[in-house]
C-alpha cells in the first residue's frame, strides 16, 4: 500500500483515469473553441463520446478501488462537463439560426 492507501494496481487505475479525464477535458475545450464553425458538431460528438467512455470507466473503477475519495472529484466534474456540452450545442444552434 502506498501513502494514499492504494495498492500499486489501484494507483495505476487511478493514474489512467486521471489521464483519460484530461484527454476528455481537452476534447471539450476543442468543442468550446469550435462553436460557430463547421467543425463544431464533430468536435462536440467526439467530446461527448469521450465523456461517455470516461463515465463508464470511472464507474467501473469506483467499484474496484478502495478509498475512492481520492478521485471522487471526477464525479463532481462530470455533471458540469455534460451541462457545458449541452450549452455549447445551444450556442451552436443559436449561431446557425443567426446565420441562416
Amino acid at each position: 500500500m502506498s501513502s494514499t492507501g492504494h495498492t500499486s494496481s489501484e494507483q495505476v487505475k487511478i493514474q489512467h483515469l486521471e489521464e483519460k479525464f484530461e484527454d476528455t477535458l481537452d476534447l471539450v475545450e476543442e468543442a468550446r473553441q469550435s462553436v460557430g464553425t463547421i467543425t463544431f458538431d464533430d468536435d462536440a460528438d467526439e467530446a461527448e463520446q469521450a465523456l461517455q467512455e470516461f463515465t463508464l470507466e470511472y464507474q467501473k473503477t469506483l467499484n474496484s478501488v478502495h478509498g475512492v475519495s481520492s478521485f471522487s472529484r471526477f464525479g463532481d466534474s462530470l455533471m458540469a462537463i455534460k451541462e457545458e456540452l449541452r450549452d455549447l450545442r445551444r450556442q451552436q444552434e443559436q449561431s446557425e439560426n443567426v446565420e441562416g
